[in-house]
């Protein structure tokens, strides 16, 4: 082929066509090689598209909502606390002058549904009449409710096809919901999903959809109960800082600053819908983001030393070429292809390992992660995995070519010494930097750790062992004016065998839900403006007890007990009344009072943990449940052995007290523990896995380097040796030039952890980015992975005969 007469393309097709074949002749004959870089890669890029599978479908790919980015959560919030449910006066406020928003309000309640199916217990959506407009969702059968359909429900998409088979013939239907006859109007279609976030940063699970009652916020002037949830769409042209700026107004002439004070009393938080359902996990996937990029990077470098001792052993090949015209970029180009096709093998196995890697993911990723559905490998994810390839290809490529073909010509001039010193130089650099990368692997996982320990360590204010947990809904609807259908319940359950203590509330710790307000003491009055927020539960006699909490001063509930006795946790009474005997004060609640009037507090008990087991306590009132909030209670029914062995007993006993009531989300207490520190497990797991798969390879690149250098100067150990040198000076002279470069990485990565730390800031849990504890484990951990990669290599040097050493000059 006369190659001179092809046009300037096909010459350039040519060489790399030509480039390639030699490439993979080349790389037929180092088998040991290939294996050794593919699964380096592999694991390295497997592990970058798993995590980001997990990215872009719960960071990056939008909500199913019509123009999504437009649709806002808005919570309130002042100087005590932030992301609180609304009271229907702020509803009413922002409804009536919010102009540049279109606002809707929801709540959340469950209750027992019937049919021609037994009776089931749904999570009911109570909205307003324009909830389904905001989202821009339509009916897949039937139509949206309409004002003044108090009787008519929607049906989700997933219970319409569990319970009735995907019948449209069940609209215009009538089904029992908490014993009260309502018209089935419409089907909701699968997508997409008609909850919004809610405060615990999940897309909620109602499945039945009812009109809120107008009266339930119209005219309304309540400041002081927070229990409504808004969403709005931001109208055309209006930005999120418009909106917010406008809501800033609303709220302080709500709220005005009292005593020339600037600073306002409180405001509206809003967030973008998407950042609101995955505030929480953000900081969870960009430290996992970053540590596997860590990880790719330190594989892409042990790669790139492999193909520099590689390049250096071929040496004399490279000089002939260059010696018969091949100029320096020929040369270049044949080593870049080379590791072209080991890094597009590595991806082909990275992908296999990447689809292994998100469903395992999958499997092992907390419940409450959010949008878990949203997580697939699809285009983006594969464009995003030619993407890693490439730069893999380009970081381990071309810097052990342009090592490698600096100056071909020495090897048949001379064995020159230079391109020796100048190999051992850059491999120590390559080392350094992975030394440093792991450590901040390492230190991220050392952090994750220590806090996970921390949070194991935490009282939540309870005793989790040996109490099951279960949701009942009774069968009608309950308020005021009707017998409390639980009273039965609990005395029923007291009386099975093995049972030492049952009692009810509207919230289970660590269960989510919040009921928010303010309180006034005696002194402030029920006029003073600021008044501290608190958190609301209503409990039945015995909850205490069966949770396990202390009694810190006075009496827990009994049964003849009224409304205006309540309980107060440790820290609302140290906030209002610090140094003070809080027993036989009173409390003003606000509207969950005995209709506005003032409490009596009977009673004080440790706080409990009602969010999150790292956040801390919230200043709680606690009242007797004689007329429940709703027509379901929570159940802890503590027992003398396993509770699992009482579960059916439960059941049982639960059906011959209260005949069609539902009962669910039947579980042990320490599984609902376990479910909370999820997240921060499931961070400690995957970050714990990463720094074991760095250090690993670092470990052997460290080698590699050790090993080389060794075979290197072997001459040299010879002579030392036959000079009288002794076994430890040999080893000092091989174990102080490793342990200087794993040192000097080591430095780096500390500072590098340290400036690094803020990505897990939000991780942590009582502990410290630049923990010092921590930092000293993990420079130790390094030392000794050091002296691990050096030891072989350096018993290779102490038999190191001088005879063959120098026969071989």
């Amino acid at each position: 082929l006369r190659t001179h007469d092809l046009p300037r393309s096909e010459l350039t097709m040519y060489r790399w066509i030509r480039d390639t074949r030699y490439a993979l002749g080349a790389l037929r004959r180092s088998p040991g090689l290939v294996l050794t870089v593919v699964l380096t890669f592999g694991l390295g890029i497997g592990a970058n598209i798993a995590i980001f599978s997990v990215v872009n479908g719960v960071l990056l790919t939008p909500l199913g909502f019509e123009d999504s980015s437009r649709v806002v959560a808005i919570w309130g919030a002042s100087l005590e606390s932030s992301r609180r449910p609304l009271p229907a006066g702020d509803f009413e406020d922002i409804r009536q002058r919010a102009d540049l928003l279109e606002v809707t309000g929801h709540w959340s309640d469950s209750a027992s549904l019937t049919g021609e199916h037994d009776p089931v217990e749904v999570t009911v959506g109570w909205v307003d009449v324009n909830y389904f407009d905001v989202l821009r969702i339509s009916a897949l059968h039937g139509r949206l409710l309409a004002a003044h359909d108090e009787q008519s429900l929607l049906l989700g998409h997933e219970i319409w096809r569990r319970l009735y088979g995907g019948d449209p013939g069940i609209v215009g239907q009538s089904v029992l919901l908490a014993g009260v006859s309502f018209e089935v109007v419409g089907i909701l279609p699968p997508a997409p999903n008609p909850n919004v976030p809610s405060i615990s940063g999940d897309m909620g699970a109602q499945e039945v959809w009812r009109l809120m009652p107008t009266g339930w916020y119209e005219g309304s002037d309540d400041r002081e109960l927070g229990w409504l949830r808004l969403n709005a769409r931001l109208r055309d042209d209006v930005t999120i800082e418009q909106a917010r700026q406008q809501l800033d107004q609303i709220a302080a002439a709500a709220r005005p600053p009292e005593n020339g004070d600037d600073r306002p009393r409180y405001w509206y938080e809003v967030t973008p819908a998407l950042d609101a359902l995955v505030g929480a996990v953000r900081p969870t996937l960009v430290a996992l983001s970053g540590a596997v990029g860590f990880v790719l990077l330190i594989a892409a470098l042990n790669v790139a030393q492999l193909l520099l001792t590689r390049g250096r052993g071929r040496a004399a090949e490279l000089a002939v070429r260059s010696a018969l015209g091949a100029g320096r970029s020929d040369l270049v180009r044949q080593l870049v292809i080379e590791a072209a096709v080991l890094t597009t093998i590595g991806g082909v196995a990275g992908a296999l390992i990447g689809g292994a890697g998100v469903r395992a993911l999958l499997a092992i990723a907390p419940a409450n992660l959010p949008r878990l559905d949203s997580i697939s490998l699809n285009t983006h994810v594969a464009l995003f995995a030619l993407a890693v390839t490439a730069l893999t290809a380009l970081v381990a490529g071309i810097v052990p070519a342009l090592a490698s073909t600096r100056s071909p010509g020495t090897v048949l001039r001379a064995q020159s010494s230079t391109p020796g010193r100048r190999f051992r130089r850059m491999s120590a650099a390559l080392v350094i930097c992975e030394v440093a990368m792991s450590l901040v692997l390492l230190t991220g996982a050392g952090l994750l750790a220590r806090s996970f320990m921390g949070l194991m360590a935490e009282q939540p204010g309870f005793e989790p062992e040996q109490l099951l947990t279960l949701s009942i809904t009774a069968a009608g609807d309950t308020g005021p004016d009707r017998p409390n259908p639980f009273t039965p319940i609990r005395r029923e359950l007291e009386t099975i065998p093995g049972v030492i203590a049952v009692g009810g509330t509207n919230r289970l710790p660590l269960g989510g839900g919040l009921f928010t307000g303010n309180y006034a003491t005696e002194t402030m009055g029920e006029e003073a403006e600021d008044k501290p927020a608190v958190d609301f539960r209503w409990v039945t006699p015995g909850f205490f007890r069966a949770m396990g909490t202390r009694l810190v001063t006075g009496r827990l509930l009994v049964d003849e007990d009224g409304e205006d006795k309540i309980l107060v946790d440790r820290q609302l009474a140290e906030d209002a009344w610090p140094g003070e005997d809080p027993l036989g004060r009173q409390l003003w609640t606000g509207n969950l009072g005995r209709n506005g009037e003032w409490s009596e507090v009977i009673g004080v008990v440790e706080p409990m943990k009602h969010t999150s087991v790292a956040a801390g306590a919230v200043p709680t009132v606690f009242f007797h449940a004689i007329s429940p909030p709703s027509s379901r209670v929570y159940f802890a029914v503590r027992t003398q052995g396993a509770p699992q062995a009482l579960s059916a007993a439960v059941l049982e006993h639960v059906e011959r007290a209260a005949p069609g009531a539902t009962v669910s989300q039947v579980r042990t207490m320490q599984a609902l523990v376990a479910d909370a520190n999820a997240p921060w497990r499931f961070a400690l797991g995957l970050m714990a896995i990463f720094a074991g798969v760095a250090m690993s390879i670092t470990v052997v690149g460290l080698y590699g380097v050790v090993a080389y250098s060794v075979a290197q100067r072997t001459q040299e150990f010879g002579i030392r040796v036959a000079l009288g040198a002794s076994a430890p000076s040999v080893v000092r002279l091989v174990l102080g030039h490793t342990m200087l470069t794993v040192a000097t990485g080591t430095i780096l990565g500390a500072f590098g952890a340290a400036a690094l730390s803020g990505l897990i800031a939000n991780l942590l849990h009582n502990v410290g980015g630049t923990d010092p504890a921590t930092y000293a484990a993990v420079v130790s951990f390094m030392i000794l992975a050091g002296l691990v990669g050096a030891w072989r290599p350096t018993r290779r040097a102490l038999r190191v005969s001088p005879r063959v050493a120098l026969g071989e000059k």
